[in-house]
């Protein structure tokens, strides 16, 4: 019996708890690809994908394909292997799509079916592939089947074919390695088989469960929501009326101006966002114009937005301007509400919303069902629709989300300092790994030898520092996060101290920026994970002295178009082209993609093998039966029955005790009754 079975699926929408199957394309081995309805699947297919000692190969198949069947009815217990995912560990920043791939490696001439499925979409005067298949399904001959078959069919051939040769080109890859880092080493074939397909069963596992919503609060919450951004609005007008007004009438002149006859004229509406004459404090450079330039601020305080030139006000820069200008300023009390209006107007737009959007759009039989992907470039997951990773620090939204019934509640874990302790592991820094081993207060020891009482300075240095942040991120960062302000001396102080101290992550750190300079890419040695940073090869032509890039046509090409599309988004109304840009601009610019890469290079080690951690924690709670509902980088929210918290113990200790470092793993857990921290469970 065939053990791979290789399936691509076309279907009438995108949502497989709305929309339907038209067909599935499947292919064994060697075989013809074939083309079946749904009525007509044969037992083999589904016995394929029952099996669990079958694997289906897909490409992206656990957002779409695999949850399509799922929601169909057929039962998907085999192990899935995305092809997407295998050129991801090829090279991750190329176009991951199934059709560049093709293009890159086999050629266009193999997408032929493609394109005469788009010709035959346009002749049904259809707007794409969901509604072509839509309306095959509704017409009683089917006239279009065979044109959908031929083009699935076609994807599915393809599929067999880039399979095949990912895998050739992994191996190749994994020669490469041997023969620079020596035969022990592991490499993406280790990780895409330890880590990234058994954590797709997961993923697929908690995307099929969701999690259940509280209705009644979500509509409470949405109308308690729209009235406090209806209060926010009025106080901030009755502060800044006489601007506001003075605004609003200079707008209807510009437009009244700006139409060449009277019906046009008549037509202009006062305060109307249609005709752009209304105050908008959704629009930055509105508020912009308030802030900056009614309240007539320094120049050293207004900040403009580097690629339009146009005013910008973003949080941390509101924090920056209330710090800066104190309390009895006349622009503090504006700037406050102003964010206060932000945060609610977030809650409004994104976690209620409406039904057509927020997440009141994504709750389909009282649950949310949020996805989660292995799609970034560091293989941290990423969550979407809706994105609960994401939820606002301090925000009720977190009571949305409830355990399926009043037996249950999150069992609610976070590793603690788990980056600084994989510092301590990867560096082998000898007083991290004392301070760990001691079971020491880190943050207060880094204050105390950086000669400063605030243990938060001392927490703000550890985890900017061991990724080798700047003086100048230090000083941003502790203003920012702690309101205390540093000198450039202060601050190039505690960043030398710092790596006095820790002399061993400080050499660590020098051996990385070697090794990614000399290969272009971060290899992390436990896992077999990949980061390539092509873009270093900029700091190979970087001439300081004369402030000038001196690499090849093709590298400077880059920076040109980057700096000629700064100028358009700052002049966009301007119908010249962009000024050939100066030899400074380009220079500044290249520097700009080293800087950005080595940065990336830093932070990927550490952020990658927490990940993993996690990764492998989840595969093996998974395995044994417990409910994981959500995961934020390295904190895990698991449903579990009140009559079986006796368990705990066992979750806490494969948490800490799956993977071993050099220092103890520590986890910081709680029982909820909802997303919300504040929700104990005291039972």
């Amino acid at each position: 019996m065939h053990d791979k079975l290789f399936l691509d699926l076309e279907c009438d929408g995108l949502d497989p708890r709305k929309n339907s199957i038209h067909g599935i394309g499947v292919m064994v081995e060697e075989d013809s690809p074939l083309y079946y309805s749904v009525a007509q699947i044969p037992q083999w297919v589904i016995d394929m994908l029952a099996n669990p000692e079958c694997t289906v190969v897909l490409f992206s198949g656990r957002r779409f394909d695999i949850k399509f069947l799922h929601f169909a009815g057929f039962k998907v217990n085999a192990k899935i292997h995305d092809v997407n995912q295998i050129f991801k560990e090829i090279d991750e920043n190329q176009k991951l799509d199934q059709k560049s791939l093709i293009e890159k490696y086999r050629g266009i001439e193999f997408l032929k079916n493609k394109k005469y499925l788009d010709q035959e979409i346009v002749k049904a005067g259809v707007k794409n592939l969901a509604t072509f298949c839509a309306l095959d399904m509704k017409l009683p001959d089917h006239p279009y089947f065979d044109t959908i078959a031929k083009y699935c069919k076609e994807d599915v051939e393809n599929l067999f074919w880039l399979y095949n040769h990912g895998i050739q080109r992994l191996k190749e890859i994994r020669q490469n390695m041997r023969e620079v880092f020596g035969n022990k080493v592991l490499d993406p074939i280790n990780h895409l088989r330890n880590l990234v397909v058994p954590l797709e069963q997961v993923l697929f596992d908690m995307d099929k469960q969701g999690v259940k919503a509280d209705l009644k609060l979500l509509d409470r919450i949405k109308l308690e929501t729209e009235a406090l951004k209806s209060g926010l609005l009025r106080k901030l007008y009755i502060i800044n009326k006489e601007f506001i007004d003075a605004w609003e009438a200079n707008a209807y002149q510009k437009v009244l101006f700006s139409k060449q006859t009277l019906v046009g004229k008549k037509k202009v509406e006062k305060r109307s966002k249609k005709h752009k004459t209304l105050f908008n404090w959704d629009a930055t450079e509105h508020v912009g114009a308030l802030i900056y330039e009614h309240y007539r601020l320094s120049e050293d305080l207004i900040k403009r937005s580097e690629k339009t030139g146009k005013y910008s006000l973003d949080k941390y820069q509101i924090m920056d301007l209330k710090v800066a200008l104190g309390r009895v300023h006349p622009a503090y009390i504006t700037l406050s509400l102003y964010e206060d209006y932000k945060k609610v107007t977030k809650v409004a737009s994104t976690y209620t919303g409406t039904a057509k959007t927020g997440i009141l759009s994504k709750i389909h039989d009282g649950r949310i069902w949020a996805e989660y992907t292995q799609t970034t470039k560091t293989w941290r997951l990423a969550s979407r629709g809706p994105n609960l990773q994401n939820l606002p620090g301090d925000s009720i939204v977190h009571k949305f989300f409830i355990p399926d019934n009043p037996q249950k509640v999150f069992f609610v874990a976070d590793y603690s300092q788990i980056e600084l302790r994989l510092a301590a592991h990867l560096s082998q820094d000898k007083k991290l790994l004392e301070a760990y081993m001691n079971d020491e207060d880190i943050h207060a020891k880094t204050a105390a030898f950086m000669e400063t009482t605030d243990r938060q300075v001392g927490k703000t240095a550890n985890f900017l520092l061991i990724y080798r942040g700047s003086w100048r991120m230090l000083q941003i960062m502790t203003k920012r996060n702690i309101g205390i302000d540093l000198d450039e001396d202060e601050c190039k102080y505690y960043v030398n101290r710092y790596f006095e101290e820790y002399e061993d992550l400080n050499n660590y750190l020098y051996d990385v920026e070697r090794s990614m300079r000399r290969y272009r890419m971060v290899h992390c040695e436990e896992t077999g994970a990949i980061r390539r940073l092509p873009d270093l090869v900029y700091g190979e032509h970087i001439n300081w002295q004369k402030m000038e890039f001196t690499g090849p046509p093709e590298l400077a090409k880059r920076a040109i178009d980057a700096v000629n599309n700064d100028w358009k988004n700052q002049n966009r109304r301007s119908k010249d082209s962009p000024p050939p840009p100066t030899k400074e601009q380009i220079f500044w610019k290249c520097w700009e993609f080293f800087r950005h890469a080595k940065k990336q290079g830093f932070n990927f080690r550490c952020q990658h093998m927490a990940m993993y951690i996690c990764g492998l924690v989840m595969i093996k709670l998974n395995k044994l039966g417990y409910r994981i509902v959500s995961t934020v980088h390295d904190s895990l929210i698991i449903e579990i029955d009140k009559t079986e918290l006796d368990k705990i113990p066992q979750i806490v200790d494969i948490m800490e005790n799956t993977y071993k470092i050099s220092v103890p793993l520590k986890v910081d857990w709680q029982l909820q009754t909802t997303f919300d921290k504040k929700d104990i469970y005291e039972g």
